[in-house]
């Protein structure tokens, strides 16, 4: 499994969202950060990791969230690449439920769960349960997933261009791998997803 985090200018919470990776229940897993050019303290901050499941890359320049992502997957050493923001918090136990529910449905190429929203200081703001088989089937109309729940096969998401445009990328990730692929939901809260 390979967790792949871009980051940019992340310093206030980037700390906190790499401790939650790393204090993971399941232990075995690559954790690509990928810089994109900051300003602030972060590069600072992913250095001062000596975590050997840490793989850590900076872009020559900022280049964009749908460029940073495409060469995490392209330096994947897995086929399961789980995505993380350099905001948010993973519960404990992310993945490796995440991973027994793929397991589970192995005819999948992209899974995503529940998440919990929180305000930047951490306070509860909602948790939006809608039916496992309602994030399919509103895709035409809304994008009810969340871009760090998200688990998905690398030879699925390459047979498809990979990331394709620079804003809303991963609603158009998605939806092209939800023509070709099947995508299963997770119903259970796995990841605290920071609204600033």
């Amino acid at each position: 499994l390979t967790v792949l985090m871009p980051v940019y200018n992340a310093e206030r919470h980037l700390r906190e969202a790499i401790d939650s990776v790393l204090n993971q229940t399941m232990p075995a897993f690559e954790f690509i950060i990928i810089d994109d050019g900051s300003t602030d303290s972060s590069v600072a901050i992913v250095q001062s990791y000596q975590d050997p499941r840490i793989r850590f890359y900076q872009n020559a320049k900022n280049s964009g969230i749908s460029f940073t992502l495409n060469r995490g997957i392209e330096l994947a050493a897995t086929n399961l690449i789980a995505r993380m923001d350099a905001d948010d918090i993973c519960f404990p136990n992310r993945l490796e439920r995440q991973y027994a529910f793929i397991q589970s449905h192995p005819d999948g190429a992209l899974f995503s769960c529940w998440v919990e929203e929180i305000t930047e200081e951490k306070e509860p703001i909602r948790v939006e349960k809608y039916l496992p088989h309602e994030y399919f089937y509103n895709l035409p109309f809304a994008f009810l997933l969340y871009h760090p729940s998200l688990v998905f096969t690398r030879d699925a998401v390459k047979s498809i261009g990979m990331y394709t445009v620079p804003y809303g990328e991963d609603y158009e990730l998605v939806w092209q791998l939800s023509r070709r692929f099947k995508m299963y939901h997770q119903p259970e809260v796995l990841l605290q997803y920071r609204i600033s």
